[in-house]
């Protein structure tokens, strides 16, 4: 085993399963547990150097575990990190977390010495999306003896929303419900039981298929549900993005698509949404941009609207033509809809 690993990713996540199993064979070889310090702290800098140039007193070897948050690193901290790792013999396994790295940092004095072939290893993983992220999905599935349809893996790729940790945890659910078992998308949505979570989802198909009265229905279970209006908020927000780069391409892909998070029946619900705000009623959506972000502020406790009602004028109108409901939501002395 190399006696450096830097381990790269923005996703948390990955970068500790990826450190989990780089320690669990370094166990094999002999090494402890490893010890955490923080690159960001320069108080800790000190510790690290002394830590990798004096033997323990109980063990034969070390590991020492480096955690980076913010980059690019501080010149004192390039500097400890050559020093430490200069006399790297193997007795001491030195594992570096960091996010992804630039080009730019990759052509740092300090990364080129610890990557080295003779010491050093450099991981990089990248977060799945898309379609690669329904293929990840795919694969952890299997690993745990569940075969997903295709529909129930975009409905998971769908509702984690780049939560990898939370996806995962969603099969792991998932498997000990069922265990080894074939999974359609009914199954799978029906197994998932936060109901707040996939009413939100509900929302979202109810608003970009045009039923009014369903919206209403949700947005009321979300609010005796305590939802926060945040995260409502967020999630028109992403839909009515979605809704202007149709609007803007209606040729854009599927696969494009899926950067919103869109697919499968949903893209189809989409491009029939925008149609709604094609040509000169594009300018809608940007209004209802500005009204949500007011409803924000109200949500916030910046003004004395009220967020729901807000939300609800908002989403009767992203839904379909005006009701006279929506209407009133939407005369507000800030806003003015075309």
């Amino acid at each position: 085993m190399k006696p450096v690993h830097i381990v790269a990713a923005d996703e948390i996540f990955l970068r500790e399963e990826s450190i989990a199993a780089i320690t669990k064979e370094a166990i094999k070889e002999g090494y402890p547990k490893p010890r955490k310090f923080f690159l960001g702290d320069d108080s800790q800098h000190k510790t690290i150097l002394l830590e990798a140039a004096n033997p323990s007193l109980f063990e034969d070897k070390k590991t020492l575990l480096l955690i980076c948050n913010d980059l690019p690193l501080k010149q004192d901290a390039e500097n400890m990190l050559m020093e430490a790792t200069a006399a790297a013999d193997g007795d001491v396994l030195f594992i570096l977390s960091m996010p992804r790295l630039s080009p730019a940092i990759r052509q740092k004095k300090w990364f080129k010495q610890l990557t080295r072939k003779d010491i050093g290893e450099y991981i990089a993983l990248y977060t799945p999306s898309g379609a690669k992220l329904i293929s990840w999905l795919g694969q952890r599935a299997q690993k745990l003896k569940l075969n997903l349809d295709r529909e129930a893996l975009e409905f998971l790729a769908q509702n984690s929303e780049g939560n990898l940790l939370g996806a995962v945890q969603e099969l792991e659910k998932l498997q000990l419900a069922h265990g080894e078992a074939s999974l359609d998308y009914e199954q799978v949505k029906k197994s998932s039981g936060d109901g707040s979570y996939y009413d939100l989802f509900t929302l979202s198909d109810s608003m970009l298929s045009g039923d009014i009265l369903r919206c209403r229905r949700m947005l009321k279970r979300l609010q005796e549900l305590k939802e926060a209006p945040t995260k409502i908020i967020w999630l028109v927000t992403k839909d009515i993005n979605m809704l202007l780069a149709i609007v803007d391409n209606p040729r854009i892909s599927d696969q494009e698509l899926y950067r919103y998070s869109c697919f499968g029946p949903r893209q189809s619900m989409a491009r029939n949404a925008a149609r709604r705000f094609a040509g000169k009623d594009r300018v809608k959506l940007k209004v209802l941009l500005r009204l949500l972000s007011m409803t924000d502020q109200a949500a916030k406790g910046a003004s004395q609207d009220d967020p729901w009602q807000l939300l609800e004028g908002a989403i009767l109108r992203l839904a379909g033509l005006p009701t006279p409901a929506a209407i009133s939501y939407l005369k507000h002395p800030n806003i003015s809809l075309p």
